[in-house]
């Protein structure tokens, strides 16, 4: 692989890894092709702005085309056919089961109380007592609502203005201790996470943090083909502190590799197995891009060669969903 990449050539780097490779449109996608995207890109972010559909269903249609939303929800909430659950990644996303036990960090820190989120962490160690009766309520009762929960309390309004019921499952699922068992009309049901992620999935060993973020980021390498420190850590939304670390010694062991960008400010990185393809892009549904709401901020690679923008910084997210991408 070359150490120094043109604009087209970062551009198509980005296009190939996050799956914009020509696929033919005839028909509709099956479970197979959806299941291979999202391997490919790792995650699909979810979010509770709806202007065409749901986020997350906007990545799988702009590299497949058209496909049954029934399948992925199928596969996203029911737990005969489960492939992928719920958790914090690069935001509220779905991820494949086999990544669950490299997700586990953000949950061991959150219930060390050392979690990502500041507010609850403090909830949680206020309101213990509360949160220990959430748990016991579902545990004893299964799939719960927030409105199932008979102390829950009023929210103050917004987005973020939770009851504290709402609070408490939140907090909960943040630790880990419960999990997204479905969503009709994208409300979320929590449910122990034992009663819904397999048995075989759970019992898959921990990996240290060191390798945990190691993976991940090398992860972000193929998934974005070239990306700068920020970008590979802002994937999975990974600490700064230990992706420094993590970086270091992928570079160290030539998983990944030093390349300069044309134009570009900040050194780059690609992973040592990507390939400079010839060509890249998708089938042109209209001269219009869309990104949903809750995408990592940045133009994507798609968007700048529609745009004719001079920048090319790639995708920064797999919930980043483009309907038009020439080459």
């Amino acid at each position: 692989m070359k150490t120094s990449l043109s604009l087209a050539e970062a551009r198509r780097l980005a296009l190939v890894a996050q799956g914009f490779t020509f696929p033919k449109r005839e028909g509709k996608a099956n479970w197979t092709k959806i299941s291979n995207t999202i391997n490919q890109i790792n995650l699909l972010q979810i979010d509770s702005v709806n202007v065409l559909v749901r986020s997350h269903y906007l990545p799988v249609f702009s590299r497949l085309g058209h496909y049954d939303h029934a399948t992925l929800d199928a596969r996203s909430f029911s737990n005969k056919k489960r492939t992928m659950f719920e958790c914090w990644s690069h935001e509220a996303s779905l991820v494949p089961l086999e990544l669950h036990p490299l997700m586990r960090w953000r949950m061991n820190r959150a219930l060390n109380g050392n979690g990502t989120y500041g507010s609850m962490n403090q909830f949680a160690r206020d309101e213990s007592d509360y949160v220990r009766n959430v748990l016991d309520f579902v545990r004893r009762n299964g799939p719960t609502a927030v409105s199932d929960f008979p102390d829950s309390g009023k929210g103050a309004g917004g987005w973020w203005g939770w009851s504290k019921g709402k609070m408490a499952l939140e907090t909960l699922f943040d630790q880990g201790l419960v999990t997204t068992a479905a969503r009709p009309s994208f409300e979320r049901i929590y449910d122990l996470t034992e009663n819904v992620i397999p048995a075989d999935v759970l019992q898959k060993p921990t990996p240290p943090e060191s390798e945990t973020f190691r993976k991940l980021m090398e992860l972000s390498a193929l998934a974005l083909g070239v990306g700068t420190e920020f970008d590979l850590r802002d994937y999975f939304r990974l600490p700064v502190a230990e992706t420094k670390v993590a970086l270091a010694e992928l570079l160290e062991a030539g998983t990944l590799i030093p390349v300069s960008v044309q134009d570009w400010k900040q050194q780059a990185y690609i992973h040592r197995d990507t390939k400079l393809p010839r060509k890249a892009g998708g089938t042109r549904l209209s001269r219009l891009s869309i990104r949903s709401y809750g995408s990592a901020p940045g133009p994507s690679a798609c968007s700048i060669s529609t745009t004719a923008s001079r920048s090319t910084r790639p995708l920064r997210s797999a919930n980043t969903a483009i309907m038009s991408c020439p080459s």
